[in-house]
């Protein structure tokens, strides 16, 4: 009867003790010795190898970019990126010039949209498509903006030439083809509709324009698509960078958009090395 828990059920069965005798002890293992690599923490401000930030893993073009892009997003504008093709219709519905240097475009196949062949050499087009498609989604006041390269043609520059298969291409056949590879600044562009958009999109460029560590002055122009009397240049020094203010009422209708729509675009890579000069 000792042997039962009262209520007549057996009771827990009692765990055996562990002893030095009933469990082995593994033998210990070698251990390769481990590099151990320090962590270093710079400075903020301080500039490392290769243009990095100390500490911060990013160049300062890649800084100041994201830096542009907190102030825009901060001001109520939304991001937008747009793949780099354009269809030479835009240039039409811009109304530019048959010498217009935005219409020497570098084409290619295009897989995703074969009607689309050319290279974008501003942001609008793509930009302004985003724009007309938030419209149509009832996204009544859009304000857009990107920040992405736009690709310039080499004027002159002799074709590429087919590499040989019977033997190693020269130095000067390898070299060609980085010829023909076009200049490709980065640039920041913004659309946006309503009620003095124009006067907001010169204040956008602005506050990109004081991200970069410059002052910016605007005058009056005319320059496509821009409507004129509602377009100014953008200017650091004697340097033009850029052009905002309301678009051009037949380009406004040939692209769909509502009257008073304005749009903005300035070179951020000329912009930094104007800003990296005065600062040298």
């Amino acid at each position: 009867m000792d042997e039962f828990a009262p209520g007549g059920r057996p009771g827990p069965t009692p765990r055996p003790r562990s002893t030095a005798t009933t469990r082995a002890v593994p033998a210990a293992r070698a251990v390769p010795d481990l590099e151990i690599i320090p962590l270093t923490r710079g400075g903020h401000g301080r500039r490392g190898l290769r243009g990095r930030e100390a500490g911060g893993g990013l160049t300062r073009s890649q800084s100041l970019r994201r830096r542009i892009g907190h102030a825009l997003a901060g001001a109520g504008y939304v991001e937008t990126p747009r793949f780099p093709f354009v269809c030479d219709a835009a240039w039409d519905a811009f109304g530019l010039a048959p010498d217009d240097p935005r219409r020497a475009t570098l084409t290619l196949t295009n897989p995703i949209s074969p009607r689309e062949p050319s290279l974008r050499t501003t942001l609008l087009p793509g930009l302004l498509a985003a724009l007309g498609l938030n419209l149509a989604l009832g996204n009544h006041h859009p304000a857009l903006f990107e920040q992405g390269v736009v690709f310039a043609p080499r004027t002159g520059a002799d074709p590429i030439l087919s590499p040989l298969a019977d033997h190693r291409p020269t130095a000067s056949r390898l070299d060609a083809p980085n010829a023909t590879v076009p200049a490709q600044p980065s640039h920041l562009a913004i659309a946006l509709t309503g009620e003095s958009s124009w006067a907001r999109a010169v204040d956008t460029a602005r506050t990109a324009a004081h991200v970069m560590g410059a002052g910016l002055i605007t005058r009056p122009t005319e320059y496509a698509p821009w409507r004129p009397g509602r377009c100014l240049e953008l200017l650091v020094g004697e340097a033009v960078l850029g052009h905002a203010g309301e678009l051009h009422t037949a380009t406004v209708q040939a692209l769909g958009l509502p009257p008073g729509t304005s749009v903005m675009e300035i070179d951020l890579t000329a912009l930094e090395h104007l800003t990296d000069h005065r600062s040298a």
